[in-house]
C-alpha cells in the first residue's frame, strides 16, 4: 500500500487543495492566516465538510497556475477551504442515510419493547426492518470490495461501493427501494412498449376500501388483498381479454388513517380504449361483493365511488399526468401522497417533524414513527410490484429486441480487500465503513483518478474522514432518531455463502422481501 511521511503528504495535499470546481484556475491564491486552519508546513491540510479538521480537502485536481502549490493548485480563500459546496445528489444521499438510521432506530425501539414484554424468538425474528441500519456496511464473503466511480457527465462522477451487502428491504430502505424501483421501471416500460407494438390497450384499475383512523393497517391491507385475489378467481375475470398485467401496492397515511391501495395496469385486447375501459368496469360489482365478504364496506354509495376506479392509461388523472403509467407503478417511493404521506414521508417525519396540532416536535416524531412502523408490519413479506407471466413475457421479448446500452466501465479507486468466509471484515474496510458518505463525496470531487485514490487511501489510514454519524449530526443536531453505533456493521455477514437470505413471500408473490442481496455493483445503493 502507498504510505507517505507527514512532510511528503503535506506537500502532496497542497497540490490538490481546494477550490470549488467553477473557480478561475488562474486566480491568485489567498495566503492562509495564522490560526485559520489553512495548510501549514507542519503537515496539516485544510478540512472540508467530508474530512476532519486536519483533512485533505479533496475537491479539485491539481492545476497549473500562478498561485498554485507544488503542482500549481490555487489555495483559494479560507471559506473555500473549510466550506466546499455539497451537491444536491450528495445532500440526497445524506438524507437517505439518515432515513436508514432512523428506520433502524425505530426497529430497535420496538424490538426492545417486545423483548421486555416477553416476546419469543420467532416473534422477534419476524419483525420488519431488521438489518436496514447495516445496509451497505459489511463485506460479501469471498468477493473483493471496491470503491468505484463512473463519469456521468464531463467532470461529474458517481461513486459507489461494490462487493458490500445491502439489506434489500424495498419497503423499509429508501436506497434499496430506489434501486429496485428503477429496475422495475425498465421492465414495466418494456411491457407497455411491447403492448403498444402489438396493439394492446393499457387500462389502469385502482382497488382500495373505505377507511378511517380506527382501522388497523394490517386489517385494511388483508381485506383488499383478499378481495383482489378472489376477484381473479371469478368467471368475470377469466372472461376478460387481458394479455397480462402489472400490479403495485401503494400506501399513504392521511386524515382518515391508513390508505393501502392497488394500482393495476391491464393490457387489454380491444378495439378502442373506450371498449377496454368498459370491459374492465364490468368487474366493479364483483370486486365490491368480494370486499363485503372480506368484512369491508361493499354497499354504500361512498364505497362504490371510491373503492374501484378505472382509467385509460393515455388519459389518466393526476397520477398518470405526473408520472406515466410505468412511473405510477414503480415510482411510489418518490411522489408525494395525495392528501396524505407515503411511507417514506412518514419515515422522514419520524426524525424531522416540527411541533403540530398540540404535539411537541418529540411527540410528533413519535407519532409518525408509530404510523410508519404500522405500515412496515402490515406490508412485511408482500410484493410491492407483481407482474403476471403474460406481462413478463412481453417485457422480456421487448428487452431482448432492444437491449440497453452497456454502461461505461467504472474506474476503481481503491480495494478494501476480500473478506474470507466466516472471517472478520478486512482492516481497511473497518476504517472505511463508518465514513462511506465522506469517502464517496471525496471520490466524486477529485477528477484525477490517481490523485483521488491517493488522497482517499491516506485519509483512511490517518483517520481524516469524518464519520457518517458526524456528517448527519451537522445536518441536524436533533433529527429525532436514536442512532445505534456502530451502525450494525458486521451483523449481516454473508456466512451462508449464497449471496442472499429470503425472509418472506406473500401469497402469489414473485418478489417478496430479501436482505443481504449480492448485487455485485452499486451495492451500497447510497444515492442518486
Amino acid at each position: 500500500m502507498l504510505r507517505t511521511n507527514n512532510t511528503t503528504f503535506s506537500a502532496f495535499a497542497r497540490s490538490v487543495l481546494a477550490r470549488d470546481p467553477g473557480d478561475d484556475a488562474t486566480r491568485p491564491a489567498a495566503a492562509p492566516r495564522s490560526g485559520s486552519g489553512g495548510v501549514s508546513d507542519a503537515g496539516s491540510a485544510a478540512s472540508s465538510c467530508s474530512l476532519n479538521t486536519d483533512a485533505v480537502k479533496a475537491s479539485g485536481p491539481a492545476r497549473n497556475g500562478p498561485g498554485g502549490g507544488p503542482s500549481g493548485a490555487a489555495l483559494g480563500s479560507n471559506r473555500e477551504l473549510f466550506h466546499p459546496r455539497v451537491s444536491k445528489p450528495q445532500i440526497n444521499r445524506r438524507e437517505m442515510r439518515a432515513d436508514q438510521r432512523a428506520a433502524s432506530a425505530i426497529y430497535f425501539k420496538n424490538y426492545r419493547e417486545m423483548l421486555e414484554a416477553g416476546a419469543d424468538r420467532a416473534t422477534l425474528d419476524a419483525l420488519p426492518a431488521q438489518g436496514v441500519g447495516g445496509c451497505g456496511l459489511s463485506q460479501i464473503a469471498e468477493m473483493e470490495t471496491l470503491l468505484q466511480r463512473r463519469e456521468i457527465s464531463e467532470g461529474q462522477f458517481y461513486a459507489f461501493v461494490s462487493g458490500a451487502r445491502v439489506c434489500g428491504l424495498r419497503w423499509v430502505c429508501v436506497a434499496c427501494a430506489r434501486k429496485a424501483a428503477e429496475d422495475d421501471r425498465k421492465t414495466v416500460n418494456a411491457g407497455l412498449a411491447a403492448a403498444r407494438a402489438k396493439g394492446l390497450i393499457p387500462v389502469m384499475m385502482t382497488l382500495t376500501t373505505r377507511h378511517s383512523r380506527k382501522d388497523q393497517a394490517d386489517a385494511l391491507l388483508a381485506a383488499i388483498a383478499r378481495a383482489e385475489q378472489r376477484l381473479k378467481r371469478l368467471k368475470c375475470w377469466a372472461a376478460l381479454p387481458v394479455a397480462g398485467y402489472a400490479r403495485v401496492l401503494e400506501w399513504t397515511y392521511g386524515e382518515n388513517g391508513h390508505h393501502p391501495h392497488f394500482h393495476m395496469i391491464l393490457l387489454m385486447r380491444a378495439e378502442s380504449e373506450a371498449d377496454a375501459v368498459a370491459m374492465v368496469q364490468r368487474l366493479h360489482p364483483s370486486y365490491m361483493g368480494q370486499l363485503a365478504k372480506a368484512g369491508r364496506d361493499g354497499v354504500s354509495e361512498a364505497a362504490w365511488k371510491h373503492s374501484f376506479q378505472v382509467q385509460g392509461a393515455a388519459a389518466a388523472s393526476k397520477y398518470l399526468t405526473k408520472w406515466n403509467a410505468a412511473e405510477e407503478l414503480t415510482g411510489a417511493q418518490h411522489k408525494a401522497g395525495n392528501g396524505g404521506f407515503t411511507q417514506w414521508q412518514l419515515l422522514r417525519l419520524a426524525r424531522k417533524a416540527a411541533p403540530e396540532k398540540g404535539r411537541t416536535a418529540e411527540q410528533a416524531r413519535a407519532f409518525y414513527a408509530a404510523r410508519w412502523w404500522e405500515v412496515m408490519c402490515a406490508v412485511k413479506g408482500r410484493a410491492q410490484l407483481y407482474k403476471s407471466d403474460g406481462f413478463k413475457d412481453l417485457a422480456a421479448e421487448f428487452m431482448a429486441e432492444n437491449p440497453d446500452a452497456e454502461p461505461p466501465e467504472p474506474q476503481t479507486l481503491l480495494s478494501f480487500g476480500t473478506r474470507e468466509k466466516h472471517g472478520p471484515q478486512t482492516e481497511i474496510w473497518g476504517l472505511a465503513a463508518p465514513a462511506l458518505l465522506a469517502i464517496r463525496e471525496a471520490a466524486e470531487r477529485i477528477p484525477d483518478l490517481e490523485t483521488a485514490s491517493t488522497v482517499i487511501r491516506e485519509g483512511l489510514y490517518r483517520g481524516l474522514f469524518r464519520t457518517d454519524a458526524d456528517l448527519l449530526a451537522d445536518e441536524s443536531e436533533d433529527d429525532g432518531a436514536e442512532l445505534v453505533e456502530p451502525d450494525e456493521i458486521g451483523q449481516v455477514a454473508d456466512d451462508a455463502g449464497d449471496g442472499f437470505e429470503e425472509v418472506g413471500h406473500s401469497e402469489n408473490s414473485v418478489m417478496g422481501c430479501y436482505h443481504g442481496v449480492n448485487t455485485g455493483v452499486d451495492s451500497t445503493v447510497g444515492g442518486p
